[in-house]
């Protein structure tokens, strides 16, 4: 009789050792997921920022050449500068407007897409 009290007692010790590995590995797993989305993230950030900043050279530099040009067909330098200024104003202005609604749509969607995702793999692991 004590040798199946013994028995039961190391499936019971057997079993709680698996669930502990389980969680364990559930918690790595996890971990490892959200680091490797931390790491596409921040270099989705920094692609686009790389971007930005040579897109902004570029179009200073376009500024800077149109300005020239223009004021050279008017006689006047000065006011080429301040035509092509109101130009990127008036074209930031309506940046702005059209794409604050839009980014924030497009960013709810992801963040929808992402809940389901998490949902969706959390379910099919159980």
């Amino acid at each position: 009789m004590e040798d199946i009290t013994d028995e039961k007692k190391s499936h019971l010790e057997l079993l709680f050792h698996h669930v502990l590995e389980y969680l364990d590995t559930r918690r790595d797993l996890f971990l490892l997921s959200l680091t490797e989305k931390g790491l596409s993230l921040s270099s989705s950030i920094i692609s686009v920022l790389v971007w930005a900043f040579f897109g902004a050279i570029t179009l200073l530099f376009i500024g800077i050449g149109a300005a020239i040009w223009i004021g050279s067909q008017l006689n006047a330098p000065a006011l080429g500068y301040f035509f092509v200024a109101g130009i990127f104003l008036l074209l930031s202005g309506l940046t702005i407007a059209i794409t604050r609604n839009f980014v924030r749509k497009i960013l709810m969607q992801t963040i929808f897409k992402l809940i389901q995702e998490n949902n969706t793999s959390d379910e099919a692991d159980s």
